[in-house]
């Protein structure tokens, strides 16, 4: 039996740790402020501030066969590595492939370039995450030396996953309303999926952790094609629903985002050579290493399994909203914002039935009530007064694109028509 410390172990990935370390008979206990969730049943609770000096007083005072460190914040994996250090046997830190500066070759090794690793006293934002890693995975190093395990995941996913990438499509086509409108390449690079199972994840950090592995490696799932994860989604749901292809060249014009965030595509990566390896890593060290992984299919059932399925009226789980997809009580209508010719910077406004929207300039689709006329009125503002009002009623069944143009001085009203 291994005594074990999980840092940060009450989020997704941690509790699955830990879930994993309890039924094999560890003794596990799990570090953390407990904002991220529950200390799992079991375990044993460190409530701690990590941003406090001494918040590792109290997990120094034992031996620790392994240590295992999930954190994004590098000054968080500078407090616990030089503070636990001496304690622990075995040291784990959990990164990320978002650590990688180049993703334009296919099967990149775990020796491509890092980004510029974020220092422990700069200050962490979303934004810096793959420099935040890289970071966390420099000073876990320069104090362990080559002592240390580095595991890089990708993409992670399962039953329970709190971002919604990968519950989306097995949830969506196993939803019984038609039609599905999928995502469908057009030309441009070939889009893959390099999915993990958290399950076969958490296993393998487990044992390559006890097993005393050092350096990095990267944890991804089977690199496969987009179409091929969601011809495994549709299986997984034992569903044949009517799809509507969406094709990805359209996503600049209609403002969808890929991979993650509002109004994107769940499983679709960026496009352009730059991103021709993404989701498409080397496994080779991971599965030498003994990396089992079961497949997309069966992970795709499981979370159909564990979630409430809608089956009739009323509302809509939360992870089933759609994305950009109308349904039999909503409509798109083409809508272009054609810029002023003279200055000012102006920012563009629509508001849809009184629900004011940041515009964007150029062409995209905006998504209405089906079955009601909306009232659409579109201004600007240049930060000192509104100017370019102009509004318009689109009816039902109106399919009519519009076409909205600036004035040329900012105190004269815009012009709203049906574009030719």
């Amino acid at each position: 039996m291994a005594n074990i410390l999980i840092l940060d172990g009450t989020a997704w990935l941690g509790r699955s740790i830990a879930e994993r370390a309890l039924a094999a008979g560890h003794r596990v206990a799990c570090l953390a402020g407990g904002e991220a969730g529950g200390f799992p049943d079991g375990a044993a609770a460190v409530v701690v501030d990590r941003d406090k000096p001494g918040a590792y007083a109290g997990a120094a005072a034992e031996n620790w066969d392994l240590v295992i460190e999930l954190t994004r914040r590098p000054a968080h994996a500078r407090g616990a590595v030089e503070g636990l250090s001496p304690r622990a046997r075995r040291w784990v830190f959990v990164s990320s492939c978002s650590v990688y500066a180049d993703h334009s070759v296919p099967n990149a090794d775990e020796e491509t370039g890092l980004l510029t690793p974020l220092g422990s006293t700069e200050v962490y934002g979303p934004e810096l995450y793959g420099e935040a890693k890289s970071g966390c995975e420099w000073l876990t190093m320069a104090t362990r030396g080559t002592d240390a395990l580095v595991v890089r995941p990708g993409l992670v996913g399962g039953p329970g996953d709190p971002t919604a990438r990968s519950t989306y499509w097995p949830l969506r086509v196993a939803d019984p309303r038609e039609p599905v409108l999928a995502p469908c390449e057009d030309g441009g690079q070939r889009q893959h999926v390099q999915l993990i199972d958290v399950r076969d994840l958490a296993a393998f950090i487990l044992d390559a952790g006890l097993a005393g592995r050092t350096g990095a490696v990267n944890a991804v799932g089977e690199a496969v094609p987009l179409s091929a994860a969601l011809m495994a989604a549709r299986d997984a749901a034992g569903t044949d629903p009517k799809v509507i292809p969406y094709p990805l060249s359209a996503m600049d014009d209609d403002g969808v985002s890929p991979w993650s965030g509002p109004r994107s595509l769940p499983l679709v990566g960026p496009p352009g050579d730059d991103h021709a390896g993404f989701a498409r890593r080397s496994d080779a060290r991971a599965l030498e290493w003994g990396l089992a992984r079961r497949p997309l299919v069966e992970t795709f059932r499981d979370i159909i399994a564990a979630e409430e399925l809608w089956t009739g009226p009323g509302s809509i789980p939360t992870r089933l909203k759609r994305v950009i997809e109308p349904t039999s009580t909503t409509r798109r209508f083409e809508l272009t914002l054609r810029r002023p010719w003279l200055g000012w910077f102006p920012k563009p406004t629509v508001v849809l039935d009184g629900v004011g929207q940041p515009g964007q300039w150029g062409t995209r689709y905006w998504k209405v009530t089906g079955g009601d006329a909306v009232a659409v009125d579109i201004f600007l503002f240049n930060r000192l007064w509104k100017y370019g009002e102009a509004t318009v009623t689109v009816e039902p069944g109106d399919e009519t694109a519009l076409i909205y143009s600036a004035p040329w001085l900012p105190f004269l009203p815009g012009k709203v028509r049906p574009l030719s």
